[in-house]
């Protein structure tokens, strides 16, 4: 019986346990005119991007959303994981020139060509 007992036991710590599926979960931040909130897993965040007060924008996304407005040489994207919002001004063939991100404390950075803002705005 004890060496059942044992058995059972080291089988335990030898058998190696499914791992749990843990889902990333993302902050939900709310700064640079775009407000944020979450209902569960679903994000809507609503706002406007700087010299364009019209129209308020609003965007509805599972875990997290990313709003992007086009206009002729430059594009604002705001990130609800960071509130981060960067404005991409481009060259003349479609090349980004250059980016200046906000991060939601107030931080601004600029960055040359089209060098990824993600790492900084996360850390911001």
């Amino acid at each position: 019986m004890k060496t059942c007992l044992f058995l059972l036991f080291v089988a335990t710590i030898l058998i190696p346990s499914s791992p749990a599926r843990s889902e990333e979960t993302f902050p939900i931040v709310s700064a640079n005119g775009f407000s944020c909130s979450n209902n569960d897993d679903l994000i809507t965040c609503r706002g406007s991007f700087p010299g364009n007060p019209s129209p308020i924008l609003e965007a509805t996304g599972y875990k997290v959303v990313w709003i992007r407005g086009e206009y002729p040489t430059y594009r604002y994207t705001f990130f609800s994981d960071s509130g981060c919002l960067c404005r991409a001004e481009f060259k003349e063939g479609g090349d980004v020139k250059s980016q200046e991100c906000t991060a939601r404390f107030g931080e601004t950075k600029t960055f040359k060509g089209g060098k990824s803002t993600f790492d900084w705005c996360k850390k911001k």
